[in-house]
């Protein structure tokens, strides 16, 4: 009896995820890093077991199914390079873009009806898009004023562009900026979604009710609930960017959509690290398409762009450009020691081994689908598509990464965005084929009856608040005009108010706390560099802290956030010492301590 090849396929899979499976516990690199305490220090681990189990998994049964498609199919490995290479193909569709303007006012009434959030603020995340934006002010530093974790325009320069137009310092306005994020990244996601459908090979009515469908799955991975776990976050943005100007360039001799490419992946460093470092090594995978077809312009265009944006950061930076590269190769090493939490084993019982373990078999599937399209005939499949989802499949590899530096449910949630997008387009796209082809019955449909029902579903989903758009403006005044008091919690409101008038005179304040928000709150920017003392880290910068308390007469402790993960006064018992020789106890207020600096 002759067995279904594709049985063959599916227990070597499985096999290679066993061994991969196997090896994941055997991998112990020891630790290298003994300065940082955290939870890689307290259980002896490497952070590269992290990336290379990872990998391993993942690799193994690539490897595994790619070999597979050789032997039992007689596949030319020639055969899945080739299909790379781009070929004349029918000329797009026209799209019709009423529709593409009819989700525009949809997604911009949706959030014009959003109801503003009053929930207190999280006096340690927030402090992040707070509190370095005083230091900035005091002294217009940047990296070398502060030490940045995310991005300098995360964490002060929208912050500070925001504050000086509407010349108000408010948590409401800064608040309001993470929901206008929100918004462009909706935005965004239907021109990402657009560019997908126009490269697909559907019929026109077809098309237009795929662009409908898969907007109406996508826009539900993020809203405007601040609180809840995304699975689309906006710190996305450059990449989404990135690919809607690749996949419009597919098939093309488009050159400035790579000189876009090529700034976008500078100023990304600049927005968010861990998105830059994946965007970057995504252009490692650019520049490949781009030899293999031929493009030497192109090439010569996103080098160059890559090149000279650097020169022109370079230049404008002056100074501050030293202390951000040493600030950024800081992060770089020491995030993972600092943050980090062991990736759990995958099937096992640990904590989020169960999200873990989906996520990765979901990485592996856009793997194994991505391999089979590239072994197919050419025009068996369509070329633009193709890269598209190969494309996707990169992103979905890469962007796990952002897990592993912090592999807890939140962090592992956040990577299912790119998976999630190749599989809805993978199977989406199948089930409009099949539809499809059934041309007689298909022309027969009324398209209205499609069309409104869409629309109307759309319209119940977002929720309209018709009093909340006529009165937006007003609404939005009133919010960024809003007290502080109204976002703190009561022991929080206590002690900023008796705060305050003590440190009335003080030119800066230091927090040894997590509490990171307390610099906002008091007005006053920090006396060190680290004005979010979770991620001090190394002894190195333990000392550049110590050695910058010359300036700070008061400092804060014991706040309510400090035994997040580990005591502060566990993870740096340097300071800890430093600050109990030459500070005292000058006033207990709730639960905080101030020390006042020893004559």
């Amino acid at each position: 009896m002759k067995i279904n090849k594709n049985i063959y396929y599916f227990l070597i899979i499985i096999f290679s995820i066993s061994i991969s499976y196997f090896l994941w516990s055997s991998i112990k690199f020891p630790l290298n890093n003994f300065e940082i305490v955290g939870n890689y220090s307290q259980n002896n681990y490497n952070a590269i077991n992290e990336y290379v189990r990872y990998f391993l998994f993942i690799l193994i049964p690539s490897i595994c199914f790619f070999c597979s498609k050789l032997y039992f199919e007689k596949k030319n490995i020639s055969l899945f390079f080739n299909n790379f290479k781009s070929y004349e193909q029918k000329k797009e569709d026209t799209f019709k873009f009423i529709l593409l303007f009819i989700i525009t006012i949809l997604i911009l009434l949706e959030f014009l009806s959003i109801s503003f959030p009053l929930n207190k603020i999280d006096i340690f995340h927030d402090g992040q898009q707070l509190s370095s934006f005083y230091k900035n002010k005091s002294d217009g530093s940047l990296w070398s004023g502060s030490y940045v974790v995310v991005g300098v325009f995360y964490e002060i320069l929208v912050s500070k562009f925001l504050w000086d137009i509407f010349s108000i310092n408010s948590i409401g306005l800064i608040k309001f900026t993470n929901l206008f994020y929100i918004l462009i990244s909706k935005l965004i996601l239907v021109f990402f979604i657009l560019e997908i459908t126009k490269k697909t090979n559907l019929p026109t009515f077809s098309k237009r009710i795929f662009f409908l469908i898969f907007n109406l799955i996508l826009l539900n991975f993020i809203d405007y609930n601040l609180n809840s776990g995304q699975i689309l976050s906006f710190r996305e943005i450059p990449i989404l960017l990135t690919l809607i100007l690749f996949f419009n360039s597919i098939n093309t001799n488009k050159v400035h959509n790579y000189i876009f490419i090529g700034i976008i992946a500078v100023l990304t460093f600049f927005w968010s690290i861990d998105r830059a470092i994946v965007l970057n090594f995504f252009l490692v995978f650019l520049f490949i398409y781009l030899l293999i077809n031929k493009k030497n312009i192109q090439i010569f265009a996103l080098a160059i762009s890559v090149l000279f944006s650097w020169l022109i950061v370079y230049l404008i930076l002056n100074d501050e450009f030293s202390y951000f590269i040493q600030n950024t190769i800081s992060v770089i090493k020491e995030h993972s020691y600092v943050n980090g939490i062991i990736h759990p084993i995958p099937f096992s019982g640990e904590k989020d081994s169960a999200r873990a373990s989906k996520h990765l078999i979901a990485i592996l599937l856009t793997i194994i689908l991505s391999i089979n399209i590239f072994f197919k005939k050419k025009n068996k499949y369509p070329y633009s598509l193709s890269i598209i989802l190969f494309s996707l499949s990169i992103f979905s590899i890469l962007s796990y990464i952002y897990a592993l530096g912090r592999s807890d449910g939140p962090h592992i949630k956040q990577t299912l965005f790119f998976p999630s997008i190749f599989l809805i387009l993978f199977f989406l796209n199948k089930v409009f084929i099949l539809i499809s082809q059934n041309k007689y019955k298909f022309k027969k449909i009324n398209h209205g009856l499609i069309y409104i029902p869409i629309i109307i579903l759309y319209i119940l989903i977002i929720n309209l608040e018709l009093n909340n758009i006529s009165n937006f403006k007003e609404r939005f005044v009133k919010y960024i005009k809003l007290e502080d008091s109204n976002f703190l919690n009561d022991d929080d409101l206590f002690f900023i108010n008796e705060a305050s008038n003590l440190f009335k005179k003080e030119k800066c304040i230091q927090l040894f706390t997590n509490d990171s928000a307390l610099l906002y709150l008091l007005k006053k920017p920090s006396c060190s560099k680290f004005y979010f003392a979770f991620s001090i880290g190394s002894i190195k910068n333990q000392n550049i802290f110590i050695n910058e308390l010359k300036n700070a007469n008061f400092i804060v402790l014991n706040g309510r956030t400090d035994n997040w993960v580990f005591d502060l006064k566990v993870k740096y018992p340097n300071i800890t010492s430093f600050i109990e020789k030459n500070y005292e106890d000058y006033k207990k207020i709730g639960n905080r301590l101030i020390k006042i600096k020893k004559n």
